[in-house]
C-alpha cells in the first residue's frame, strides 16, 4: 500500500505546476503519478503534443474516448485495470465537467484542477475504471 508520505509528497511537487493542456492537465496529472512512484512515463508520447482542450478531445476521440486512451497508456507500461479501486490507482470519475482522471487516495481523489490542485471525497460509485497502480 502506497504510505500517506507519498500522497504528500507528489501534491506538493504537483502543487508548484499550473495548470496547463498537454503538459500539466488532468491526464498529465495520472501519467505524472505513475512516473513518481513507479518510475516510467506512461504518457511520454503525448506529453506536449496538445495545447488546448479542442486539440485533447480530438485525440480522445481518436483513441475511442478517455477510458480507452487511459488503457493504451497505461497498458503500455505494463499497468492493469483494477476491478477494485484501491488506494493509489488511477481512476476515471463522474464530475461535473465530465469524465476527469485522478489518483485515489482513499475516500478522496486527487485531480489536476485549472485552479490547482483538488481533493474531492468520492462516492464509488462515481469511479467509472481504475487501474491498479
Amino acid at each position: 500500500m502506497i504510505p500517506a508520505e507519498t500522497f504528500a509528497e507528489f501534491r506538493k511537487l504537483a502543487a508548484e505546476r499550473s495548470f496547463c493542456w498537454g503538459h500539466s492537465d488532468c491526464g498529465m496529472f495520472c501519467a505524472d503519478w505513475v512516473w513518481f512512484v513507479r518510475g516510467v512515463d506512461p504518457a511520454a508520447a503525448w506529453r506536449g503534443r496538445y495545447s488546448t482542450e479542442a486539440e485533447l478531445s480530438l485525440i480522445l476521440k481518436g483513441c475511442g474516448g478517455i477510458i480507452a486512451h487511459f488503457d493504451r497508456c497505461l497498458g503500455g507500461v505494463g499497468i492493469e485495470r483494477s476491478p477494485i479501486p484501491m488506494r493509489g490507482d488511477v481512476v476515471i470519475v463522474e464530475s461535473p465537467q465530465g469524465l476527469t482522471g485522478g489518483v485515489l487516495t482513499g475516500p478522496m481523489v486527487l485531480m489536476a484542477g485549472k485552479r490547482g490542485i483538488i481533493e474531492r471525497q468520492i462516492k464509488l460509485a462515481a469511479i467509472v475504471a481504475a487501474w491498479e497502480v
